[in-house]
């Protein structure tokens, strides 16, 4: 009888599907993993972007640190490190909606050509471009995959209030093209759904 009861415990055993990981969507935010018989959470650094069916975006808004080089009386060269953060509502095609959050990290290029000047005010305008890196994306909280390079053409107007001949503050609502990097489908930005807008960079600038 014992025999029959061990042989009867191998046959099941056998039969007995074997339990694999089982993921459930990003949306719930719980990643679950099946072993024997225990459910625990694994520590899973980033996920993999699902497809969006629809995504609604806030304005952006640029803040940064410059410097500029004057290469003539009227012109300058600008470069500098730049933060930049999209806001957007998304709806997945399993119909959960959340929010995403990208953050970048640019570096601009920009020629800047003098229009009017005093002793602490200036008002010029400026052509160029900027590569953004992104820093971070989450969607409701879990970081999500998404390391595209996005980069992008620029024209601005902007003005700018010298404390000292070197220290100013400056603003520049920028008309700005961004190129396809391929990541619309999976993680739209404002930058891929509308490429051509307008945005405001702002920040500290220091004149060399």
């Amino acid at each position: 009888a014992m025999d029959g009861s061990s042989s009867f415990d191998s046959d099941a055993a056998a039969e007995t599907p074997k339990r694999i990981a089982r993921y459930e969507s990003i949306s719930t935010q719980r990643m679950t993993r099946a072993t024997d018989g225990q459910y625990v959470k694994p520590i899973i650094k980033h996920a993999l972007p699902e497809d969006v069916e629809k995504s609604e975006h806030h304005r952006s808004y640029t803040f940064g640190i410059t410097v500029s080089k004057n290469v003539t009386q009227r012109l300058s060269l600008q470069s500098g490190l730049v933060a930049t953060a999209l806001l957007s509502d998304i709806t997945l095609y399993n119909k959960n909606q959340m929010q995403q959050r990208v953050q970048y990290l640019g570096i601009p290029l920009q020629l800047n050509v003098s229009l009017y000047e005093t002793t602490h005010w200036q008002i010029y305008a400026s052509a160029g471009g900027r590569v953004d890196q992104p820093l971070s994306c989450k969607r409701a909280g879990m970081d999500i995959e998404y390391k595209k390079l996005q980069w992008s053409a620029s024209t601005a107007l902007g003005v700018q209030y010298m404390f000292t001949r070197r220290i100013s503050l400056y603003a520049e609502p920028h008309l700005s093209y961004y190129f396809d990097n391929g990541t619309s489908k999976q993680t739209p930005t404002l930058f891929t759904e509308h490429p051509l807008n307008f945005n405001l960079q702002a920040g500290l600038k220091i004149r060399l």
